[in-house]
Formats: structure tokens, C-alpha cells, sequence
């Protein structure tokens, strides 16, 4: 008969100690106060000089089809604001070549298509690059940088007024784009503008009328979901019939924000359509105030703009900013309930151009067009308190035309006019921010040769390099 008892200490000893073991290391860690491996120490990236820069410029045309109206595009003109020499890469349909840039001297790049521009180590802070018509009335585009999600506020995809999407890719590798429209009652169904191909090193162009047929005036939110692009939208009216149409490029804007400041406003009959985007949650209640050089208020016969969650409100604002441009109007200030996207597009004397909100900068720079016989203004604000701003203008040969300190107020705006035959224009303040356009045309210049309306866009002279330690076992 067998009989089952206690093991004996040895045996117990055999199966205590596995027991144990695990939780006098949980009790010694516990001990010396923490409960796993330490973390490494959070460290913010640090800011260092900008190293690498890659700027992409639009299509002559837009690449949309048929051609838009009026002249296309010249060359891509390049400098470095911040007065560094040396060369740079320019890239266009598998040609490249070298362009050496002479500190702030514009520097044509004789390319077609699509054109990258590359800079690195002292070059790159300061590139600045921009495609504009040589001829005609003024019109083009600002070469800008990829931007990861941003917005384009008032386009088209209808007969009359039409959008068209130039999506460059300036890396090796495959990029993809999924592309949102938001309209009056929500988000348009558009299948095709979701996972956007774009193979490296090319472009792609979609003509909104064509891919989403949509008569109303709508948002559009472009996200890059892989790799890098950049985005240019050539906006046109062209109305049926004979009359002749108008076309220019119209700015993203980075973000929606509860607070828009529209500077930059032409003078001139024709229509103008405030259109403003809701991508929240919740419904926006809209005020809209008029900028002058005296002060900031809200005129009569507009009352709030209710902008469902959404969805996108395009309002005809012609008499109210046709009448206020003649009393010395400036800008409009847009102050919202929730975040929202906005543009002030103008047909103004037959040609069309956008005023967008521009970011917040202590330094921000633009190239302008060449063509001598069209006067510019840039029309700043202060963002939070008054402020100085130096104005530096440089012309087309990197000569400092002229360097003039601009007194700015937050609530009122200052329309200062840039010396005969500037190519080049820099703000720049003191710690507190300002925002700019720059207005070519429009107001004191000729109807036949139009105008342009130039965001001011904070000019990258550093970036950031982040924080990098051992790794904890």
C-alpha cells in the first residue's frame, strides 16, 4: 500500500525557488520605485540650419486641356533671399541642370514642364523660386515645397469655372494622394480622387470637371498618404460663349483656423465670391470685418455666414468689396466659431485672382513677376502687438533697390508700394509676427494687364533635427 505525504525540504526547495524567483524581481523593482525598463528622457528636436530645400514648380499651362486662357507660364525664375552663392539642381522630365545663383539675382531656368528645384547646405536656406507669365496680364505661381495636407478653397468642376490639379512628385519613389471635396451639403462622392498614384519623379494632372462634374463652388483637401508631393491648382472662369476667360493659380492653405486675415484686394469691376469650408464637427458662425489702414470693422449688409459641419458656403460679396476697395479696403479679417478654410476669389477688369490667408511669419519672402510696367505693394498686418517690419526690395540683378522700416498695427493694415522694377521682396520683423500679401497690379496699375494677389509664406531658414540616444534594452 502506498502512501502519498509532504515532499520532503529538498523537493520543496526544487519547486519554491522557480516560484519566487519572478516575484522577488517584481518586488525589487517596485522597491527601487519603478514598475519596468526606464524610459529615455523626452528631448525636443533641435533647430538647426536648414540643409536640404526642394521647391516644385507648375506646368506652363497648368497641364490642363484645352489650354487655359491667356498666355501660359515663362521660365522658372530662382534665388537665394538669403544672399548665399552657388549652385543648385534644376529637374524636369529626366533633364537636369546646374544653375548657379548668385545671392538674390533671379536666375531664369530654361526647363518645360514641371520643374524641381534642389538645394543643399548654404544654398538651402533662403531658396526661393516662382513661374510667371513673361507677357500679357499678370499671372502665375509661387514654387512651393511638398506639404504632407492642405487645402484649396473655391475651386471648380463645372463648364464655367473649372480646376485643374497638378500633383509633382520630385522623389525616386511612388507617392500616393487621396483627394476630398467638400461641398454645400457635405463631402462629394469621387472614388477617383482617393489613392492617387503618382510614380517618382513625374507629375499627374486631374482636370476636376472631367474626373467629378459638380456645378457648385467647392472645397478641395489634398493628403499625402505616401511619400512626397506637391500641389499646384490652376483655377478658371471661362464663360460660355464668346467672352474671354480669365485663369491664375490658386495658394493652399496649410490648416483650417478659427481666425483668416485676407489681404491683398484689387481694384476693378466684376464679380467677387467669398467661399468659405467647414472640415470640423461642428456647425461654424462666421463674422467677416473689413481691414483698412485706419481700422477693422464689420460693414453693413453682411450679416454671419453659417457654415454647416462639413461643408463648404460660397457667398457673392461683389458690392460690398468693390465698394470697400474703393474706401481704401485692404483685407478682410474672417473670425470663426469653429476651424475653417477661406478665399476671396476676384474677376476683377476680367482677370482672376485669390486672396488666401497666409501663415503667421517673422521673415517671409516672394519672388514677383517681370513685368516693368505693373506697380507692387506688399499689404501687411501685425498678428499680436505693433510691431516694426523692414521691407527689403531687391531687383532682378540681386541689387537692394531699397530697405524701409513699416510701423505695423494689429487692427489696421498698411499698403506699402514696392520701388519701380522689384523681383524680389523680404519682410522681416522682430519676434512678433505679421501677415503679407503682395498685390501686383489691380489698384493703381492697368486693367488690360491685370493683377496678382502673393501670399507672404514664412521663408525656411532652419529645421529640425530630432533628438537621438541609445536605445534601453
Amino acid at each position: 500500500m502506498s502512501r502519498v505525504g509532504l515532499p520532503s525540504l529538498a523537493t520543496g526547495r526544487r519547486w519554491l525557488i522557480p516560484l519566487l524567483l519572478p516575484v522577488l524581481t517584481l518586488a525589487g523593482i517596485a522597491v527601487a520605485g519603478g514598475s519596468g525598463p526606464p524610459s529615455p528622457p523626452d528631448t525636443a528636436a533641435e533647430s538647426v540650419p536648414l540643409s536640404h530645400r526642394t521647391l516644385a514648380c507648375p506646368t506652363a499651362d497648368g497641364g490642363a486641356e484645352p489650354a487655359p486662357a491667356g498666355p501660359g507660364l515663362g521660365p522658372v525664375t530662382v534665388a537665394n533671399s538669403a544672399e548665399a552663392q552657388g549652385q543648385v539642381r534644376a529637374l524636369a522630365a529626366g533633364e537636369a541642370t546646374a544653375v548657379e545663383l548668385d545671392g538674390a539675382a533671379l536666375v531664369s531656368v530654361g526647363l518645360d514642364g514641371p520643374v524641381v528645384v534642389r538645394a543643399r547646405g548654404n544654398l538651402a536656406p533662403g531658396l526661393v523660386a516662382g513661374r510667371y507669365a513673361a507677357r500679357g496680364r499678370a499671372r502665375g505661381a509661387e514654387c512651393v515645397g511638398p506639404v504632407a495636407d492642405q487645402w484649396f478653397t473655391g475651386v471648380g468642376a463645372g463648364a464655367e469655372h473649372r480646376s485643374v490639379v497638378e500633383l509633382i512628385n520630385p522623389d525616386a519613389g511612388d507617392a500616393v494622394a487621396d483627394m476630398t471635396l467638400l461641398g454645400s451639403t457635405g463631402a462629394i462622392d469621387a472614388p477617383r480622387l482617393r489613392g492617387v498614384r503618382v510614380p517618382g519623379r513625374t507629375s499627374t494632372v486631374i482636370d476636376l470637371a472631367a474626373t467629378v462634374p459638380h456645378r457648385e463652388v467647392l472645397a478641395l483637401r489634398v493628403e499625402v498618404s505616401r511619400g512626397r508631393l506637391v500641389t499646384h491648382v490652376l483655377d478658371e472662369h471661362r464663360p460660355i460663349g464668346n467672352r474671354e476667360g480669365s485663369s491664375d493659380w490658386l495658394p493652399g492653405q496649410a490648416e483650417p483656423a478659427p481666425s483668416n486675415v485676407l489681404l491683398g484686394l484689387p481694384a476693378g469691376p466684376g464679380p467677387r465670391r467669398l467661399t468659405v469650408a467647414n472640415p470640423g464637427e461642428d456647425r461654424a458662425r462666421v463674422q467677416v470685418q473689413v481691414l483698412t489702414a485706419d481700422s477693422q470693422f464689420r460693414p453693413t449688409g453682411l450679416e454671419e455666414i453659417d457654415v454647416e459641419a462639413g461643408s463648404t458656403v460660397s457667398v457673392n460679396v461683389t458690392t460690398l468689396v468693390r465698394d470697400q476697395v474703393a474706401d481704401g479696403a485692404l483685407g478682410l479679417v474672417l473670425t470663426s466659431t469653429a476651424p475653417i478654410t477661406a478665399t476671396l476669389a476676384s474677376l476683377a477688369g476680367g482677370d482672376r485672382s485669390h486672396a488666401v490667408p497666409a501663415p503667421a511669419a517673422t521673415r517671409a519672402t516672394v519672388p514677383l513677376p517681370d513685368l516693368p510696367d505693373l506697380p507692387a505693394s506688399v499689404v501687411l498686418t501685425a498678428d499680436a502687438r505693433v510691431v516694426n517690419a523692414t521691407v527689403i526690395s531687391h531687383g532682378r540683378q540681386g541689387r537692394v533697390l531699397a530697405t524701409e522700416i513699416v510701423e505695423l498695427d494689429p487692427g489696421v493694415a498698411v499698403s506699402h508700394r514696392l520701388p519701380r522694377r522689384t523681383r524680389l521682396v523680404t519682410v522681416v520683423t522682430e519676434e512678433v509676427a505679421f501677415f503679407g500679401a503682395v498685390l501686383v497690379g489691380g489698384r493703381a496699375g492697368s486693367l488690360e494687364q491685370g493683377h496678382l494677389v502673393l501670399p507672404l509664406r514664412p521663408e525656411r531658414l532652419r529645421g529640425l533635427r530630432p533628438h537621438m540616444a541609445p536605445g534601453v534594452p
